[in-house]
């Protein structure tokens, strides 16, 4: 299913190359979609260890979603709260800009 999907991806990546010289017509790209779909939902429960496989690190992926360890809440909610955004409850440029907007209202 791997090859397949490679293979699908990769025809689909150039489709207008081959609707412009008539290899494939219209019907054929939405035929190619479906069996591509096909094959996504097959490998969908394989995704993670497929992932795995290539090895690469968490802080690689930059994403707690995958997290080797299975601590994705506690790690999702301490990048939340890093972030200078979450630091106040008023936004940047609310009291500057936007309250004086809204007294004029």
């Amino acid at each position: 299913k791997m090859l397949q999907v490679y293979a699908i991806y990769c025809i689909m990546e150039e489709m207008p190359t081959f609707l412009v010289i008539d290899f494939f017509s219209s019907s054929d790209m939405d035929s190619l979609r479906e069996v591509f779909r096909e094959a996504l939902l097959a490998l969908r429960k394989d995704a993670l260890a497929i992932v795995d496989g290539f090895g690469y690190r968490d802080d690689e992926l930059c994403s707690v979603l995958g997290s080797y360890d299975g601590d994705v809440y506690n790690k999702l909610i301490a990048i939340v709260r890093k972030n200078p955004l979450n630091k106040s409850n008023t936004l940047p440029g609310y009291f500057e800009y936007i309250k004086p907007l809204r007294a004029k209202i």
